[in-house]
């Protein structure tokens, strides 16, 4: 019989322990509600069992510890109890010094956002399962209103991706547009729509594509299925790219002005039009390439302002470029003429000398180069004389001016001189 009552008692303990309620255990125990409560009050008073307030806030100090503080995050782990329960069991916990009172930390932006981020998913997933807003606030131990913001805001989220405008929305939610903006505003924060793109965007794309070697079909398909919320047509898509090679064929004008008329080097362009050095690199590739496949036509442009007295000396590397290319004589000896002219015949020399170690150079060709080279070792002589004769001239002019600055300056002391001795006699 004791051992009965004993075994009859641990059940009661595991059950009590496990939440049971007390007609439950009755029932399944099959003894009367009176033994039952007195099998309780014997397991309390022998301290086998807890009270059943003391163990709940026992649990809810346990869930406390390990850093849920709040009465959401504790609820969201013990379904079974009340939110009001376990806010009463805090406030008990905390005024009787069984809890720390947790410092509230100040949430960085990003943290709001993630935290925001994971609220929306969650109701998100509940809600395409089939589940309404009162079940989802149940579940999540939410509040309906709280989480009727969020449905609201998954049905912006749908309609504005079928290229809706806000306008649209808010007529078809029912809702004022206002609120629309405030949801969009949200969205964006949390990362669950894009902006839509500008209009300086969308032509970016569009540049982007046409240089990588995409149609306008294919490009208009392409911005389509991005959604991006502007015109994508291809009729839109042919005025793009038509504005984008207007302008840079005057871009290219610009890059070729600076580097073969000014002489300007690549990062001096770099910096003086506000590009990137790829860029620049790219463009004057492109220029080269169509100068030396068209070179007679760029050799006569060189001469009509040679002829003008209109050539600058910065633009000797782009002829010697071409005349590389052309191995013709005629260019060869207007090239020689362009370096004589700026006094250039130490470039001169030497370009003839690699003319000279050509292998199919002729035997007339080699004559005709070895000549000119006499001619211009003749003129860099005269050209020396005349220099320094000039250069003499010139330092003759200074100690003239010296001399009379000297002059000057005696009879200037001279005659105050000559004063003071006529104050003096007075």
């Amino acid at each position: 019989m004791e051992e009965e009552k004993k075994q009859q008692l641990m059940r009661t303990k595991e059950l009590y322990n496990q939440g049971v309620k007390i007609d439950k255990i009755v029932e399944i125990l099959g003894i009367s509600s009176s033994t039952v409560g007195n099998n309780i009050k014997f397991l309390k008073d022998s301290g086998e069992i807890e009270n059943r307030v003391h163990r709940r806030r026992n649990r809810v100090k346990e869930v406390y510890n390990q850093g849920k503080t709040t009465v959401k995050e504790i609820s969201r782990v013990l379904v079974n109890i009340s939110a009001s329960d376990i806010k009463r069991d805090i406030a008990f916990l905390l005024k009787n010094g069984q809890i720390g009172e947790v410092p509230k930390q100040e949430m960085t932006e990003q943290e709001r956002i993630d935290k925001e981020k994971r609220n929306f998913n969650q109701v998100k997933e509940l809600y395409e399962q089939g589940k309404s807003e009162e079940e989802i606030a149940i579940e999540l131990r939410e509040n309906k209103s709280v989480i009727a913001i969020y449905v609201r805001r998954i049905k912006v989220k749908e309609l504005y991706g079928q290229n809706r405008s806000s306008k649209e929305i808010a007529i078809i939610l029912k809702v004022d547009e206002i609120m629309i903006s405030k949801d969009l505003k949200y969205l964006r924060k949390i990362g669950e729509v894009k902006r839509k793109a500008s209009i300086e965007e969308r032509d970016k794309e569009i540049k982007r594509m046409y240089e990588d070697g995409k149609s306008v079909k294919e490009i208009s398909q392409i911005l389509t299925e991005q959604n991006l919320g502007i015109g994508t047509s291809i009729t839109t898509i042919r005025n793009v790219i038509f504005n984008i090679e207007k302008y840079e064929k005057i871009e290219r004008k610009q890059i070729e002005e600076l580097y073969y008329v000014q002489g300007k080097r690549q990062d001096e362009i770099v910096e003086q039009l506000g590009s990137y050095q790829a860029k620049i690199s790219r463009e004057l590739e492109k220029i080269k390439e169509k100068r030396l496949k068209q070179p007679r036509v760029y050799m006569i442009g060189y001469r009509t302002k040679f002829e003008k007295e209109e050539l600058k000396l910065t633009e000797i590397e782009g002829i010697k470029e071409l005349v590389i290319v052309t191995k013709d004589w005629q260019d060869i000896v207007f090239y020689i003429r362009v370096c004589i002219r700026f006094h250039q015949f130490t470039e001169a020399m030497q370009f003839i000398n690699s003319q000279m170690s050509r292998v199919n150079l002729t035997e007339e060709e080699g004559r005709n180069l070895e000549k000119l080279k006499n001619e211009i070792k003749i003129l860099e002589q005269k050209f020396k004389e005349i220099k320094y004769a000039m250069g003499k001239k010139e330092r003759m002019t200074q100690e003239l001016k010296q001399v009379e600055i000297i002059e000057v300056k005696q009879e200037s002391r001279k005659l105050e001189e000559n004063d003071e001795k006529e104050q003096q006699i007075s």
